[in-house]
């Protein structure tokens, strides 16, 4: 609880002599109830951040046992030598760290910085710099199952909210020191309101709309009201391709396409600029200024002109918008986790996979079986031949195992 309640619940004018002792959280062992209370300093500290880290951080200490190991924390750290208490706040803050901001989940991700941690996570700059550099130190440590289970359950909410995860963490900071550092890593467009992920853009790469307002005219108080109302709107997350870099590629943007979006074609290399099927290009250009622009852009994020992809990503959209429709039969439940499948095949290099799984949605029958819902006959008939890859990625974290699984074109129900 905070001090303020903790005054007026235990009728004391400084709960747990939190203020006389300036700490900004302690927390009390009622050994007789096995009982355990936590008051946090609601009148210094005002960040909601710096608060839950510090809730989280005692949490740590009750935990860990630190509260019936040593005797002495029960009521005061006093009677703790030095080298004691250090060694039981690094353990707390080991321990809020990893509640907050799990390595075993973020050293898999390797496109998050330690400002995308921080923003993400809801933690201090501080905390996550600490955080960050400890990931460094754990990528050639082998893959525990703990860090497949955190995989299984947010990986898909990270690859789907990732541009809304930033900007709402933007959102949480906006106004206290340093915050402007941090505010072209996530912007919503005012005028479709996607949420754009290039620091640089000038233009909105999902409607080639200016990104930053004209407010010519505006007088503070209704520019206020328009930032306001745009950062209230609800935002979008437009879907992105599943793209590979170029290895020793130095340019800006060495990203090329998993497979041919169109027509799923899975035949593709590093230096495949066409798909040999179809003709998409797999490398996406500015129209106009002709130069390579990132896998998500419909638009050029420095001139606002179409991108190459524009029109596959058109048909992208169509495709999985019918899948989102698809009105299931009313005992089917939607499986909760099928964009970790999804995402799985292609970190697996199972390319033929994860090709006609990118337009795919799944259920769960009354008797546990696995339904597949993909967009065409082609994708029906490579699904069934790779039953037994889809079943080792789902059955491995689900919590019970689907005896069948049937497959199914959107096209002919």
């Amino acid at each position: 609880m905070s001090w303020s309640e903790a005054r007026t619940i235990l009728h004391s004018e400084d709960p747990f002599h939190l203020h006389q002792l300036g700490a900004e959280a302690r927390t009390v062992r009622v050994r007789d109830r096995d009982l355990y209370m936590i008051v946090y300093d609601d009148v210094n500290m005002t960040n909601p951040d710096r608060i839950l880290w510090t809730i989280v951080h005692e949490l740590g200490h009750v935990l860990l046992g630190h509260l019936v190991d040593f005797e002495a924390t029960a009521l005061s750290r006093g009677g703790l030598s030095r080298t004691e208490y250090s060694v039981l706040e690094i353990e707390a803050h080991r321990f809020a760290a990893e509640v907050l901001a799990p390595a075993a989940f973020f050293r898999s991700q390797p496109y998050i910085g330690n400002k995308e941690l921080r923003l993400i996570c809801g933690i201090s700059e501080e905390a996550a710099n600490k955080q960050y550099n400890y990931l460094q130190t754990l990528q050639y440590a082998p893959p525990t199952s703990y860090e497949g289970k955190l995989e299984h359950n947010f990986l898909g909410s990270l690859y789907k909210r990732y541009g809304e995860m930033l900007y709402d963490g933007i959102r949480r900071i906006w106004g206290r020191p340093g915050y402007k550092k941090y505010v072209s890593l996530s912007r919503k467009c005012p005028h479709c309101y996607a949420f754009n992920t290039i620091p640089e853009a000038t233009y909105c790469i999902f409607c080639g709309e200016r990104l930053e307002p004209d407010y010519d005219g505006y007088s503070v108080r209704d520019m206020e009201a328009e930032r306001t109302r745009i950062a209230d709107t609800p935002g979008r997350n437009p879907v992105i391709f599943y793209v590979r870099r170029k290895k020793h590629d130095h340019g800006k943007y060495p990203e090329y396409q998993l497979f041919c979006s169109r027509c799923l074609n899975d035949d593709i290399t590093p230096d495949t600029k066409y798909c040999r099927i179809c003709g998409q290009p797999l490398h996406n250009m500015c129209r106009k200024e002709h130069k390579r622009l990132p896998a998500a852009a419909r638009f050029c994020p420095d001139c606002g002109s179409p991108a190459v992809f524009q029109e596959v990503y058109a048909i992208a959209e169509s495709r999985l918008d019918r899948l989102a429709k698809y009105k299931d039969n009313e005992r089917w439940i939607e499986h909760p986790y099928w964009e970790y499948v999804k995402l799985t095949a292609a970190q697996r290099d199972n390319v033929a996979l994860a090709s006609v799984l990118f337009y795919s949605k799944a259920f769960v029958n009354d008797d546990n079986n696995l339904l597949i819902l993909v967009t065409n006959a082609k994708a029906v008939r490579i699904v069934k031949q790779l039953n037994d890859a889809i079943f080792d990625i789902v059955d491995q974290y689900d919590a019970q195992q689907h005896p069948v699984m049937g497959v199914y074109s959107i096209n002919a129900i």
